[in-house]
Parts: C-alpha cells; structure tokens; sequence
C-alpha cells in the first residue's frame, strides 16, 4: 500500500488556514512549498524504504501493545522481516586524498564549514551521527602510551549499543576541538546531509559512483551518479574503516573503535579484561 500510495497518489495539498488549525509553531512556509509530489522514482520505493516502514510499523505496534492496545498484527509473522539489500552507493568511501581536500579547503559559508568539521570528526573517529553529536558535552582524556607517548581520545557513546569506549583523535579532529573550546553543535541529520552536498559542490567534486537501486518487487536500476548528489552523513564511518584498512591497520583493533564486537562472548573474550584506555592505547600504537 506504501509502494501504491508513492507512485500513484498525490499527496494532499496543504493550505495555510488548514495547518494553523493544528498548530502555530509549525513551518507554514515549507508545507505550503509541499504540493502534489510523487515518489522520487516513478518505478516504487527502494527495498531500503520499504524495510524501514516495516520497521516503524514494528516499532508502532511495539508501542501500542505495550499499552495494552490490541492491533491484530502478529509481529512473528515472516511477512513483517524484510531482506536487507547492498546499499546503494556501496562503493563510495572518502579516500585520504579526498579527506586531505577537505582538510586543506576553506568553506565560504557557516554551513559547508560546519559539513567540513562533521566529516573530518566522523571519518577521523569512525563515530556515527549518533554519537557524533553526543561529543559536545563531553572534553578530550590526555592518556600515555607505554613509552610516555602523550595524545588524546574522545569518549566515543553508541546510542545503538549503550557501550562507550575512548576514540584517540587525530589531529584535524583535535585542531577542530582547539579552536572552539569544544565540539560544534550539529544541526540534524536531514539538514547536515543538505550542506555536506553543498560542501561538495563548493569544491567542485566531480567523482562518480555506481549507484544500485533496489526497488520494492525485485527491480535493480544501475546508473551513475556525482559523489556531490549522493553524499551523506553516512559515508564516513565506512571511510574510516576503509582507509584503516588499505593502511593495513589490525582490523581487529579498528573493530574495537567502532563498537563492532567489543564484546563478543567467546570465552577468550569473557576472560580477557581490558581497560577503556588500554584499547585506546592499543589503537593509537597502531595507527600513530
């Protein structure tokens, strides 16, 4: 019904006296901005959208039972589990190259700087948005490795997980924290996806990508696309591990900063104990 209502159907056209019925806060401009608009591809949603309106659905109900409603939806049912395809920009990782770029390019808006710091501290510490904007309310540890070594790490929280783990900062990531006192504020993710596009076109960043669509009912449509249309938030903590790993880093030790199997229960696992700051020791000593 989602994939029919996207191809088929207007959505409703939203008036100015209609919305201030409902609420004064809202953005009237941006609804009014909203008219007939169809689905982005005339072919149906992609099998990610769909996934993710199973999911709310899921989570919707979750909610309502919890509450003692009764929505006739079974949630063992195997209709409601949805296969997880490749995502469609799988190829596309900010290389060193790219990321030395941006390090190096001085953004002419507050917004593409703002892009600029999110995607150094992002591809720099392997964080997702999520924890990303955590970062402001939190100061850099000074920590020493074995030799005396000084550096600094941040403290790395993964809403996904509830684990929390100390991120060693390379320096953008710490010229970034010395010239505001802090971490900047990030506006959300819809918006920063918005000026990390900007960033891109600012630079002139003319790459393609091969991007793979796959679309609800089993259809893939391959096309290319410029890096600068597609950009996200998103692309960065794979830029991380990727770069990690053509540096021939332990990928082991890069697993440990990106909350991937911190604690997995094997029994070497179970009897092994290790501190916060020794896996960041750890991971500096490999990477310094």
């Amino acid at each position: 019904n989602v994939n029919y209502i996207n191809m088929f159907s207007d959505r409703v056209e939203y008036k100015q006296s209609d919305l201030l019925k409902y609420a004064s806060s809202i953005n009237i401009a941006y609804f009014l901005k909203v008219k007939k608009r169809k689905s982005r591809n005339p072919n149906g949603i992609s099998e990610t959208t769909a996934r993710n309106v199973m999911s709310n659905l899921k989570t919707f109900v979750k909610q309502a039972q919890k509450k003692k409603y009764i929505l006739g939806i079974n949630l063992n049912d195997d209709s409601l589990n949805y296969k997880i395809s490749p995502n469609a920009k799988a190829e596309l990782f900010y290389t060193n190259e790219l990321l030395e770029k941006i390090y190096d390019f001085q953004p002419k808006s507050l917004k593409t700087k703002l892009a600029k710091e999110y995607i150094l501290i992002a591809a720099l510490t392997g964080m997702r948005y999520q924890s990303v904007v955590l970062l402001k309310d939190y100061k850099l540890k000074e920590l020493f490795n074995q030799t005396g070594e000084k550096f600094y790490a941040i403290t790395n929280m993964s809403r996904k997980t509830g684990n929390e783990l100390l991120s060693p900062i390379f320096k953008p990531v710490g010229e970034i924290y010395k010239f505001h006192g802090k971490f900047p504020d990030f506006p959300d993710l819809v918006t920063l996806n918005t000026y990390i596009r900007q960033l891109f076109k600012e630079m002139n960043v003319s790459d393609l990508i091969k991007y793979v669509e796959h679309i609800y009912g089993g259809e893939i449509i391959e096309t290319k696309k410029l890096v600068a249309d597609v950009a996200s938030s998103h692309d960065n903590r794979g830029s991380f591990i990727t770069n990690l790993n053509l540096l021939d880093v332990d990928p082991l030790i890069v697993k440990k900063m990106t909350h991937e199997h911190i604690y997995e229960r094997s029994s070497h696992q179970i009897y092994l104990k290790r501190s916060m700051d020794d896996l960041a020791i750890q991971f500096y000593n490999k990477t310094k």
